[in-house]
């Protein structure tokens, strides 16, 4: 679904009046990103010339929450899993979820090379996440062996297909992936998916989602606009890749929703 001026409420600015540029600050704890000043340049030359807005992400979470906290003239680009540990301490608004794959969702598990999770304690564990999102998955996916937890080396490799191929190749014991990189890896080589065993089951949580401090709302549909128009054309689309997603659509009210519980 895309949005179009309509969708957002977004009004026609007054004749010889041009908005103001705003800033895309970026980040999240589910992507590696290789060069973040490429992937700054990507968004940039994207965004400049539809109205002067810049896209800034950020490596550091602490850093990035602290720029979230002072307020600034922009909007947020962050995980679902970020957004809910944030939303209760800033008056937040998701304006717009990340697509993969035809889906909002995703749903991360635990592929090992044994089905037992015993097996992988002091293991080296491979993920595309940063240590503090994978030891947040790992806590809900293996409840009744938190005591394993602290013994595992976490690996942190570009992407999910990385991470799970690490484990084929010997490079860790166990990965951290979306079930939709498990399907990935079964078209490439079945042989190395029918090796890993699917272990624990977090819970289906939104993609990434472009939020925005909620008195910032009404000046932020524009730059929304702009990005649930990505997807529709290849120069949007290669951008959005670089963050794993495909499109970016609305929320729906339960999407909303689910997000402040």
């Amino acid at each position: 679904m895309l949005l179009g001026a309509a969708g957002l409420g977004v009004g026609f600015p007054v004749l010889g009046q041009a908005p103001s540029p705003l800033t895309v600050f970026f980040y999240s704890p589910e992507t590696n990103v290789n060069n973040y000043s490429v992937l700054k340049a990507e968004f940039d030359t994207f965004l400049g010339p539809r109205g002067g807005h810049q896209f800034q992400p950020f490596s550091d979470r602490e850093t990035f929450e602290r720029q979230l906290a002072t307020k600034p003239r922009g909007l947020f680009l962050l995980s679902s899993w970020h957004y809910r540990l944030l939303a209760g301490r800033h008056p937040l608004k998701p304006l717009l979820v990340g697509q993969a794959n035809g889906r909002p969702l995703q749903r991360h598990r635990i592929f090992s090379q044994s089905a037992d999770p015993a097996a992988l304690r002091s293991q080296k564990i491979a993920t595309a996440g940063t240590r503090d999102f994978a030891q947040a998955l790992l806590r809900e996916m293996l409840p009744d062996h938190a005591d394993i937890i602290p013994t595992l080396d976490i690996l942190v490799v570009p992407k999910d297909i990385d991470a799970l191929l690490a484990v084929g190749f010997g490079a860790a014991r166990a990965a951290i992936a979306a079930e939709s990189s498990a399907d990935k890896l079964a078209r490439l080589n079945q042989k190395q998916r029918n090796a890993l065993n699917p272990i624990g089951k977090a819970r289906e949580s939104l993609l990434p989602v472009l939020a925005v401090h909620r008195e910032m709302a009404d000046e932020a549909k524009a730059v929304a606009r702009l990005f649930a128009d990505m997807g529709s054309a290849p120069e949007g689309r290669g951008r959005l890749k670089l963050l794993g997603l495909e499109s970016m659509r609305e929320l729906d009210p339960d999407q909303v929703e689910g997000l402040t519980r």
